[in-house]
This record gives C-alpha cells, sequence and structure tokens, in this order.
C-alpha cells in the first residue's frame, strides 16, 4: 500500500491532475503502519506492538546476521546490524520489482528486475 500510495501520488504530480485526491492519498499514506524491528524481541513486529507479537518462524528474525528472509512482495532480505541497528541490507529480487525499505524516519524505495539484487548501507543514518 506504502509503494501504491506514493505512486498514485508521483502520477497525480506528473499528471496535473487529481490533486485533491492525491492529498488524500498522501494523508492516508502517512497513518499507514509500517512495520518495525521490535525492541523487545529483536524480531519484524507483525502487529503495532513489539510484545503482541504472533508465532513466526525463526527466519523472520532480525537479530545478528539474517540469511534468505523471504519477504512480502517477492523479495529475499539479509540483514546486518550493529549496535543494534541495522548496518546493510541485501535485498534481492525473485519475483518482486519495487518495494521500500525504512527505518525510523528514513525510508528508500528499491526498484529491481526479478533476478537482481542491492545493498544498502548506513540505514540509520
Amino acid at each position: 500500500m506504502w509503494a501504491l500510495f506514493g505512486s498514485f501520488c508521483t502520477a497525480a504530480a506528473e499528471l496535473r491532475t487529481g490533486t485533491g485526491y492525491a492529498a488524500t492519498i498522501a494523508s492516508l499514506r502517512r497513518k499507514l503502519y509500517l512495520p518495525q524491528v521490535s525492541v523487545t524481541t529483536g524480531r519484524l513486529e507483525e502487529r503495532m506492538s513489539p510484545d503482541n507479537l504472533p508465532a513466526l518462524p525463526d527466519a523472520w528474525a532480525a537479530s545478528g546476521f539474517v540469511k534468505g528472509v523471504a519477504a512480502r512482495g517477492g523479495f529475499e532480505v539479509d540483514l546486518r546490524r550493529r549496535d543494534g541497528k541495522p548496518a546493510g541490507v541485501r535485498i534481492h529480487s525473485v519475483g518482486g520489482c519495487t518495494t521500500t525499505v525504512a527505518y525510523g524516519d528514513v525510508s528508500r524505495t528499491v526498484t529491481l528486475r526479478p533476478g537482481a539484487s542491492v545493498t544498502l548501507r548506513d540505514l540509520a543514518r
């Protein structure tokens, strides 16, 4: 939804049409909950509370090195952490094209062709 809403707003601005509706969509986008790594468990939050996590496969664990995590949307993610913060993330497309990586107030949109990979560094900056 985050990417879809962002694409809609970008298209509305480029086409200079639907600006009123685009403002509504932008407002809704700001209200979307983006999962974070729980400070309590070190795992990806699936709900809006670090303590209210469903049972997750061990592959979702985000402490230490995470290898080959199957992320939603057709991507695999390898996360490297330093001092409790993400130091780097390798994203490999197994069928997805565009995704957004977010940490705190920083987000980066990544577009890859299937089979391609990219490594993002210094995510905590």
